[in-house]
Parts: structure tokens; sequence; C-alpha cells
């Protein structure tokens, strides 16, 4: 899960950071709930990676890389990583 999502930014926008930072077919699934009404996302996203491997090295990866989502690059998501039990 990504919290703290840039608001303006789309699913498009943080797969293409995935994969300049973590490299391609690290995720199978990049999801980002949208209002249509706002025209924004809620906020957050879920990104599923193909295993837990991959999402560990991604969320060590990815924190500096948050900043350039957002249109302003002023808004810095926060990618948290919970392993299934």
């Amino acid at each position: 899960m990504v919290k703290s999502f840039p608001r303006r930014s789309t699913a498009e926008d943080l797969a293409e950071v995935i994969i300049a930072t973590v490299g391609p077919c690290v995720c199978d699934l990049v999801y980002v709930p949208w209002d249509h009404n706002k025209h924004v996302n809620a906020g957050y996203a879920f990104v599923n990676f193909v295993n837990s491997h991959e999402a560990l090295r991604a969320a060590a990866s990815l924190g500096a890389e948050f900043a350039r989502i957002s249109p302003s690059g002023s808004q810095i998501g926060r990618a948290s990583c919970r392993e299934r039990v």
C-alpha cells in the first residue's frame, strides 16, 4: 500500500516510477482508487508485487522516488509492506 499518494497522480505515474526505480516485471497490479466527481485519486494506492523479495526491494528503493510522482514534486507518498501470513 502506498499512503499519502499525491492526489492528482495516476496509476500510470506510479507504475512508471516503479519501473524506472526497481525494474520491469516486479509488480502485476497497480490500483489507484479514483474519485470521478473531484477528478483526483483517493490519496492511496495498492501495488501487488510478484513476490515478497521484490516488494521489500521496492519499499527500500522507492522512498526518495515518490517526489517524482507528484506533478509539483512537493508531495511524497509512503510505501508500506506487510508479509502475508
